[in-house]
């Protein structure tokens, strides 16, 4: 492989793992990541229930809707109407990409706040 490629390679994958620190270098947006990828599907009133749990105190729903709208424009999460409810989901794609990462971190999560979520 010739160096600029493997320079050019470097810095794309520099680019991904910076993408993926912003998307986690929030409580609140890492709570979001590991609720669904332990539920697979929830809703917001669900989230917000959780999150509020988890945090021992009441959010701010215009914070939680600013959070998730951030998710879905990066086509972190993927989000749904049905029978009226917001649902939202991990993009299949997201996960593929990052799992050996979020695996590890958001299930050390998970095992922290088992009987919590």
């Amino acid at each position: 492989m010739n160096r600029s490629v493997e320079i050019e390679s470097t810095i794309m994958v520099l680019s991904e793992m910076s993408r993926l620190y912003r998307v986690m270098a929030n409580e609140i947006r890492l709570l979001i990541l590991a609720l669904l990828y332990e539920k697979q599907e929830l809703g917001w009133s669900q989230l917000k229930k959780m999150i509020e749990k988890i945090l021992g105190k009441q959010i701010n729903p215009n914070l939680l809707a600013f959070h998730l709208r951030y998710l879905v424009e990066k086509e972190i999460i993927i989000r749904s109407e049905m029978n009226k409810e917001t649902k939202y989901i991990l993009n299949p794609g997201f996960i593929d990409k990052y799992d050996e990462i979020l695996s590890h971190s958001i299930k050390k999560i998970i095992e922290t706040l088992k009987g919590e979520v």
